[in-house]
């Protein structure tokens, strides 16, 4: 998979065409400086009136001048006239004047491909300019030689590329930068706006498809990631999930489809959501840089509303008119109570008694949002409960309803499913890291109760061994205590068959599942997602726990250093960060997925550390 590709579009002659393709979104707008031979060339004062307005209009877009074999005075000139923020140089010039010219603008170096000689001569310039511009020619609108530039790293690409091949150019070339000129003419020097605009949209679609891809550690087509998976259902809920499976399937190929979620993460819940350095927290472990991503500035606080955008647009195309779901902690209650307001559909949300009465806030806004909460008064009263009265409610009208599932869990194809919706948080770490550290991290670290956070951190990764992965479990009151913690693969857990998938519970000595205990609602829960099942037996993610005390004060060091208030599930992946950090070089770099925050946790954290002033509170709130 590639990173964002950015546009450049090049050989611009007028001010209408520079703010019709200003209003695209790209990001460069290149202008042919003083150079006869191009039919596109402009003076520096023709240049000037279209870049003034520019840079007024569209600050953030990048201007380039393209000289060739300019003076540099001249070129000097033409940046402080012109408002250039880059230099492209397109003649002969040397590494000495590319050098001579670093303090003025970022340098474009172009060099011409036709041969591998070609292609080393390139290499030269590399470190002694910006970027390096891969060309077929200037302004010639040949294509330039892809075989040429095989295992090349390439800045930009240019070279005859258009609506017909630049899709092609980036899926092989994987550039940084596209640059586009001739091919997208009505003449010389006259753009067809209708095409630079198709181009465009291509390449932003390009960009948003990586939200679906493949690794080797995939499920297969029954949907086992190896041993673990599998549908285990009553023979009334697999047509349900047939057709759930294909309908997710075409989705998936439909590129509009795509396009309507990824608007729906932008412009309602607010992507992409900060990778933020804990500069503090980093200085006071004198150890690895630590980066929060912060899901808990999401709507609704939390990074439920990912896979529940993408669920109820499937739901939409299946014409359902209710959902059902299961929560423990709230968040995905109220993510899913969210979306069906968004949608007008109905809701009915299962929730363990117990997870009710400790995350009361969030069971009213629920409510507010026109969500029927049901208490589940049987079993534990917590959310593997709350799991079995979801599937039951859904087995008896699975014709007008949809499973809203809330974690990387349950029978095939929902495991899968809820990933692919999550796999926003790891691209967006990718692209967000390499902007701030030019790498990718070194170690990925969240929290695991069914897995979802942190598999939506991971997926982007999996293929690169260079990253290390820790998910951590909730070791509560200690693994040893039975029934005191939720650690299933660092206590006891055995693999069993629970609620239509095949995975790690925790189980007594006749198979029946275990009681659990976690200071989080959201991590209370006896099984494990099948894909971490499957990580965790190859090896590929560490898997670690911590102690409801370590959470506790993993909470009240990140609020004291960096001023932010996580969630308690998310607090257990602080906590082992914390450990972490002061083990590792200082140049090493952890990223820990903050999946929440923690205005839902209020009851259970004033508890413990609210002193009897909260205590006397809520006693005049009773009266």
């Amino acid at each position: 998979m590639s990173n964002k590709t950015k546009i450049k579009i090049c050989g611009i002659t007028n001010l209408e065409d520079a703010k019709q393709i200003a209003n695209l979104g790209v990001d460069y707008l290149g202008f042919i400086i003083d150079y006869q031979p191009s039919p596109r060339s402009l003076n520096l004062d023709e240049v000037a009136m279209i870049t003034t307005q520019i840079k007024k209009d569209f600050s953030h877009i990048k201007l380039v001048g393209v000289f060739v074999d300019k003076g540099l005075d001249f070129v000097r000139e033409a940046i402080i006239s012109c408002h250039l923020d880059v230099v492209q140089l397109h003649g002969r010039e040397s590494i000495e004047y590319c050098k001579d010219l670093k303090n003025n603008a970022e340098i474009f170096k172009a060099v011409i491909i036709k041969n591998k000689q070609d292609v080393l001569k390139a290499e030269k310039y590399r470190g002694v300019v910006d970027e390096i511009l891969f060309d077929a020619g200037r302004g010639s609108g040949e294509e330039i030689a892809f075989d040429l530039l095989e295992n090349i790293e390439v800045n930009i690409l240019a070279g005859g590329l258009g609506f017909d091949n630049v899709e092609r150019a980036v899926e092989k070339i994987n550039p940084k930068v596209v640059d586009l000129n001739s091919c997208l003419e009505m003449y010389p020097g006259k753009k067809d706006l209708e095409i630079v605009s198709q181009v465009v949209s291509l390449i932003k679609s390009n960009n948003m498809k990586k939200l679906f891809f493949s690794t080797k550690y995939d499920a297969d087509e029954n949907g086992y990631f190896g041993k673990y998976g599998g549908r285990y259902v009553p023979e009334l809920l697999r047509p349900a999930l047939q057709e759930l499976e294909k309908v997710y399937e075409d989705a998936k190929q439909d590129p509009s489809f795509e396009c309507e979620l990824m608007d729906l993460y932008k412009n309602y819940s607010g992507r992409p959501t900060p990778l933020y350095f804990a500069k503090n927290l980093t200085e006071k472990l004198d150890g690895a840089k630590i980066y929060i991503k912060n899901e808990g500035l999401n709507h609704t606080g939390a990074h439920k509303i990912n896979h529940c955008l993408g669920q109820v647009l499937l739901a939409k195309r299946m014409g359902k008119k209710r959902l059902i779901a299961e929560t423990g902690a709230g968040q995905h209650g109220l993510a899913v109570a969210t979306v069906a307001a968004k949608f007008g559909l109905e809701c009915t949300i299962y929730m363990g008694a117990i997870d009710v009465d400790r995350q009361r806030p969030n069971v009213f806004f629920m409510e507010q949002l026109g969500a029927k909460v049901v208490p589940v008064e049987y079993g534990t009263q917590r959310l593997k409960d709350a799991v079995m009265a979801a599937l039951q409610d859904w087995i008896s009208d699975s014709k007008d309803s949809y499973y809203l599932l809330g974690s990387a869990l349950g029978p095939h194809p929902y495991p899968s499913m809820v990933r692919d919706f999550q796999n926003i948080v790891g691209l967006e770490v990718r692209e967000q890291l390499e902007v701030q550290e030019g790498k990718t991290p070194d170690y990925l670290v969240a929290c695991v109760g069914g897995g979802s956070n942190a598999i939506g951190l991971f997926n982007t990764f999996l293929d690169n061994e260079n990253v290390k992965m820790i998910g951590v479990e909730a070791g509560g009151k200690g693994v040893e205590h039975i029934g005191g913690h939720a650690s299933r693969l660092q206590g006891e857990g055995k693999i069993g068959v629970v609620e239509g998938y095949k995975s790690f519970f925790l189980q007594d000595e006749d198979g029946q599942i275990q009681g659990t205990h976690s200071i989080s609602a959201g991590l209370d829960y006896a099984g494990i997602g099948p894909e971490h099942a499957s990580l965790f037996e190859k090896g590929r993610v560490q898997y670690e726990s911590v102690n409801d005390e370590e959470v506790l004060n993993a909470f009240q060091l990140l609020a004291k250093t960096e001023g932010i208030l996580a969630a308690l599930e998310s607090s257990h992946a602080v906590a082992h960060a914390i450990k972490l950090a002061p083990t590792l070089d200082k140049e090493k770099i952890i990223v820990v997925n903050l999946s929440g925050r923690g205005d839902k946790d209020l009851f259970i954290v004033a508890e413990e550390f609210g002193g009897s002033g909260w205590k006397d509170y809520l006693k005049s709130k009773v009266k």
